[in-house]
Order: C-alpha cells, then sequence, then structure tokens
C-alpha cells in the first residue's frame, strides 16, 4: 500500500472543484491500493474559507476526510 499526502488543490477539486477535476481528484482519494497521509496545516488550508461563507457541504466533506485520517477509515463518499 502506498503511503499518499494529498495538497489542499486535491481536496479543493474534490470537494468543489469542475466535474473532470472533481471526478479525477476523487478516483485518487478513493484508490483502495492508497493509504492517506493528512497535516493540520492543509486542514488549515482548506477549512477557513468554506467555513466563513457558510459552505457546509464543503466543510463537512473535508471534516470528513480528516477525521477518517485519524481514525484510520477510508475517505468520504459524498461531497
Amino acid at each position: 500500500m502506498k503511503r499518499t499526502f494529498v495538497d489542499a488543490d486535491v481536496l479543493i477539486a474534490a470537494a468543489k472543484g469542475t466535474e473532470d477535476f472533481s471526478v479525477a481528484a476523487l478516483a485518487v482519494l478513493d484508490d483502495p491500493d492508497r493509504s492517506f497521509v493528512a497535516s493540520d496545516l492543509v486542514k488549515l488550508e482548506v477549512l477557513p474559507m468554506p467555513t466563513f461563507f457558510g459552505h457546509a457541504r464543503t466543510v463537512s466533506f473535508y471534516e470528513e476526510y480528516f477525521d477518517e485520517r485519524r481514525s484510520g477509515a477510508g475517505v468520504p463518499k459524498s461531497r
């Protein structure tokens, strides 16, 4: 299994990118041959804007992603 560090841009594309970018990003995040590593710095990069502007679904996607990294679970299925 490959340990993979995901950049903020991949999470942003998965959560709210155009359809092509979102599908590609979600395909990477859903790869069963990868184990993802999360950083609090990436969390600080992606959460402030959607939180400030009240984009609850986007915030929920990001929080689920980071919570699952702590628990060792998979990738968020909804966005």
